[in-house]
């Protein structure tokens, strides 16, 4: 990707581990394969403060990309988070190293195969165990819904805390000269989605809930306090980022710099649509499901194929209806303004067939 720089798994923690794998994981720094036993959340922002640290008075670029909120469900160290949880939970201050003889250098010199945080394991030494030795409980964990909602928060308010502890490491300056971005990837898991809303319209659909993520922005240039309607999408984030920094080169058609409603929330921003599509198997096709969607600054078709034959356009007024409630091209569009509506973001979906 071209980082100099990688700490970190190199997918989701897995899940057929149970809630134990977010303080025993495989981890890999700068291509060599180790393993650690610090709750990932704690450990990836100790490892970004050790590069920022390194960079010393250089300019540098990080991308802290959190391993939580994400199944598997797991009680954080409850210092870090104020949920009441349904299960057994780590004390306050418990947030890794928790077997006996391991270090809390990044670099520990135990035995090949002792684990440490990042420690290599060369030739074959098995991984540390998960489960009950790490103190979490040997049975499973009642996360299915609706406590699923209250593991959800714990671990996002884990992750607040930990990125404050980031942000709060920062001298004065640095701070007031970083632009900081906090974004989601995707919508909520179905079994966290509270009532009143659809724990069927979250992550992995293209209803609002499950493309419709929080988008937080701070640092020079960027109005104080302030909330913008303006349409953007996380690819805009390349040519943003380019831009503050003064980069040259393109950044190609599916990038926009944001900058303008970043600095003025009442500006409309670079962007009338925006798009997204799911689809599996992944490549160019054909496809077993195809979801598509676009949407302007009034209106969203959704368009869902199944084995490449259309199977429902949705369409909605979105700034009135929010949740999605009423299709208004069930069965036709009515009415000129969703007739037009319809037409015109037909014509964009069109684009990609």
């Amino acid at each position: 990707m071209g980082f100099e720089h990688h700490r970190g798994p190199l997918s989701n923690l897995p899940n057929a581990e149970g809630p134990g794998a977010y303080y025993s994981y495989e981890k890999v720094t700068d291509g060599v394969p180790g393993w650690s036993l610090k709750y990932a959340t704690t450990d990836q922002v100790d490892d970004a403060l050790e590069l920022i640290d390194d960079f010393g008075d250089d300019p540098w670029f990080v991308w802290l990309a959190f391993s939580a909120a994400h199944l598997p469900l797991h009680p954080p160290p409850s210092d870090l988070h104020s949920q009441q949880l349904n299960g057994p939970q780590l004390p306050g201050g418990a947030r890794g190293n928790q077997l006996a003889g391991l270090g809390a250098s990044p670099a520990s010199s135990g035995p090949p195969g002792s684990g440490g945080t990042g420690t290599p394991m060369p030739g074959g030494a098995p991984p540390p165990p998960h489960g009950g030795s790490i103190g979490i409980g040997d049975g499973p964990l009642p996360t299915k819904a609706p406590h699923a909602t209250t593991y959800v928060k714990a671990m996002l308010e884990a992750v607040d805390s930990e990125l404050g502890r980031l942000l709060d490491s920062l001298p004065p300056a640095v701070r007031a000269d970083t632009l900081i971005v906090v974004v989601g990837d995707n919508g909520t898991e179905g079994e966290a989605i509270e009532p009143p809303w659809d724990p069927t319209r979250g992550k992995g659909t293209m209803f609002e809930a499950g493309l419709r993520v929080p988008f937080i922005v701070s640092g020079p240039g960027v109005a104080r306090g302030g909330v913008s309607d303006a349409l953007v999408h996380t690819t805009d984030l390349f040519a943003t980022i380019s831009g503050a920094v003064g980069a040259n080169g393109a950044v190609g058609i599916d990038s926009v710099d944001m900058a303008a409603a970043l600095a003025d929330p009442a500006s409309p921003g670079p962007r009338q649509w925006v798009y997204t599509e799911r689809f599996r198997p992944n490549g160019v096709g054909p496809y077993e499901v195809r979801d598509r969607a676009v949407r302007d600054t009034r209106f969203k078709l959704v368009r869902r194929e199944i084995n490449g034959i259309w199977v429902d356009d949705l369409l909605f007024e979105v700034v009135v209806d929010p949740d999605e409630a009423l299709d208004l091209a069930d069965p036709t569009p009515v009415g000129a303004q969703a007739q037009a509506a319809f037409a015109k973001l037909s014509a964009l979906i069109s684009l990609t067939d």
